[in-house]
């Protein structure tokens, strides 16, 4: 036999091996859960698992989720994929396990909403239509600029207060982050700014407002805003272990700094799913996740109280994310995703710096998701 016939018939045995060798072949890990669905429940104590087939997903299709986190241009610590209550799928990377507590960046601002919704239900806070003045001292001076005593709750909740504040990522030497976590009082920092634009016209993103939400929820009950949290939302959906940064004087950063469990992240964002109730109780009013998911502006679409309207990516509303999408997103694509419609919520975690076809894209990771639906 020839030394080329050999080659061909290597060539060919090789190439029929390939075609035999179907997705199924290939060697996942135990990301996808087993087990039967057992009625409505919530996850207080722990989060329950079932088959994907059992609340309409198809495992197969799952599978091109687990792909997509476990590329190589990716750098995920954990996903978790939650239809109907029930955990259908979830893997965790490296050394990170169910019991990591992972650093929220700003998934904390969503925290930090919640709990200016508790505090106005339990009547610490009157209303989103109060001026941020009335519990912040620091405005009561004859000698503050009239405008910030014109800035309204709902307006730091929206991030239309008017406020100068640059936080551009690609700007290190005109930035207000990193200056304000340099300086030795965060809240004289941010005040310090002034109004450039009438509040509740203008969208700017700022890190500044939710620092302020807190305060003035701190102002208002007495309690470090971490000691209010653990009082009025952590226990009552099972979180336990918690930590919260402090800011140079002692008050809890409300913009970032939350270090939690992948599980009891997607604790929030089932909260919101079942519009504020848990156990029979409501925990946030059922208006404050309805005005949670309007846009702040007629031409802000894509925000709403301190959480992100599907119309982040514009372009993918309807072809690949679902027009009610909204999530609360942190630095390097971390996300907790809700998605009302199709009964889904979804916690991502992880550390990429690059977004798009090179890098992290979140509307391309909804709708793998999506995909696996069968009945939504």
């Amino acid at each position: 036999m020839s030394k080329s016939f050999q080659n061909a018939l290597i060539g060919i045995f090789s190439f029929a091996l390939l075609i035999s060798c179907s997705n199924d072949e290939i060697s996942y890990p135990d990301f996808i859960k087993e087990g039967t669905y057992a009625g409505a429940y919530f996850p207080t104590n722990q989060w329950r698992v079932c088959s994907p087939e059992e609340v309409g997903m198809n495992a197969d299709r799952l599978k091109s989720v687990y792909d997509y986190c476990a590329a190589e241009n990716r750098n995920t610590y954990s996903f978790i994929i939650i239809k109907d209550g029930y955990i259908v799928a979830e893997h965790y990377f490296g050394d990170y396990n169910e019991t990591s507590l992972i650093q929220s960046y700003s998934l904390a601002k969503s925290f930090t909403a919640a709990l200016t919704g508790i505090a106005i239900q339990q009547n610490d806070v009157n209303s989103v239509d109060d001026k941020i003045a009335e519990y912040l001292p620091e405005l009561q001076t004859e000698n503050v600029q009239p405008e910030k005593k014109q800035v309204s709750i709902k307006q730091c909740l929206t991030m239309t207060s008017g406020f100068e504040w640059f936080e551009d990522a690609i700007s290190l030497t005109n930035n207000d982050l990193i200056s304000l976590r340099s300086s030795d009082n965060y809240i004289d920092y941010i005040l310090r700014k002034p109004i450039v634009e009438t509040p509740g016209t203008v969208w700017n993103y700022s890190s500044g407002l939710p620092i302020l939400l807190g305060r003035i929820i701190e102002n208002a009950t007495g309690m470090i805003l971490l000691d209010y949290a653990n009082q009025t939302l952590f226990k009552n959906l099972g979180i336990n272990t918690v930590t919260w940064d402090k800011d140079p004087q002692g008050y809890t950063i409300g913009a970032w700094g939350l270090y939690l469990s992948s599980r009891d992240y997607a604790k929030l964002g089932y909260l919101y799913c079942k519009n504020g109730l848990w156990e029979g109780k409501q925990i946030l009013p059922e208006y404050w996740v309805t005005d949670t998911r309007k846009p702040a502006l007629e031409s802000a679409q894509h925000y709403g109280y301190l959480f992100w309207r599907a119309y982040r990516y514009a372009d993918a509303v309807g072809a690949k994310v679902p027009e009610d999408t909204y999530m609360a997103t942190g630095l390097f694509q971390k996300y907790i995703i809700i998605i009302p419609s199709y009964n889904l919520v979804i916690v991502r975690l992880g550390e990429d710096l690059i977004e798009g076809d090179n890098g992290w894209d979140t509307a391309e990771f909804i709708s793998r998701i999506i995909l696996a639906v069968d009945n939504p």
